[in-house]
């Protein structure tokens, strides 16, 4: 395996920063089948360096959550409060009409940033 090493605007991850995401967070009683998924790829990775976001007892989502987008035009701290709010309003008001719906995920791929599916 290459030691992985993320990139932002170009450059190397500078260690502490935080940059914006939009998370779509499973949800308990809803989501049943990611979590279950989630939930079944844990004992694969206990031995890996990486961290599932999803608690040992099957149906609890933890933090698990799936990355949607990052905001790649500045780091967080560059991003002021009202930005922020402006930036929450955009994304509601862009998803408000969109129906729930259901999609296919996986297979599971883990590196030391993350297991993707």
């Amino acid at each position: 395996m290459q030691r992985f090493t993320p990139r932002f605007q170009g450059r190397p991850w500078t260690e502490g920063m935080d940059v914006l995401h939009v998370y779509l967070t499973p949800r308990a009683g809803t989501d049943g089948a990611l979590l279950d998924l989630a939930h079944a790829c844990r004992p694969a990775l206990l031995d890996y360096p990486i961290d599932p976001a999803c608690p040992a007892r099957a149906g609890d989502p933890g933090t698990l959550h799936v990355t949607l987008e990052m905001v790649a035009d500045a780091p967080a701290t560059d991003i002021g409060v009202d930005e922020r709010h402006d930036l929450v309003q955009a994304l509601r008001s862009a998803v408000a009409d969109v129906p729930a719906f259901t999609t296919e995920i996986g297979p599971p791929i883990a590196n030391v940033a993350e297991v993707a599916a």
